[in-house]
């Protein structure tokens, strides 16, 4: 939706009072982050999408709250998601080396 443009994303960024060239730095920053997620091989890159992605999540959901558009439950739900994602990532980390 960010690429694209979509109109329901460009309200939204322009009612909490971004500019509309934050979507293509969120855009970018998303994708690297999933990449970075999906990776096996750089267990620190991993760690610091994570990271990305919590500030990310903690700054939308503030941002909902300050500026009065739509529910912050969205990013909320995703943070919690999120969370339990390192958390079972962690465990599996420790069982590999473990064995």
């Amino acid at each position: 939706m960010y690429i694209m443009r979509g109109a329901m994303v460009v309200n939204g960024i322009k009612a909490a009072g971004f500019p509309e060239f934050m979507l293509n730095i969120l855009a970018t920053a998303k994708i690297c982050g999933v990449v970075s997620l999906l990776q096996p091989k750089f267990p620190k890159l991993r760690e610091w999408a994570y990271a990305g992605f919590t500030c990310l999540l903690i700054c939308a959901a503030w941002t909902h709250i300050v500026t009065n558009t739509p529910s912050p439950i969205g990013p909320i739900i995703f943070l919690v998601v999120l969370g339990i994602s390192y958390y079972l990532n962690t465990k599996i980390i420790a069982a590999k080396q473990a064995a």
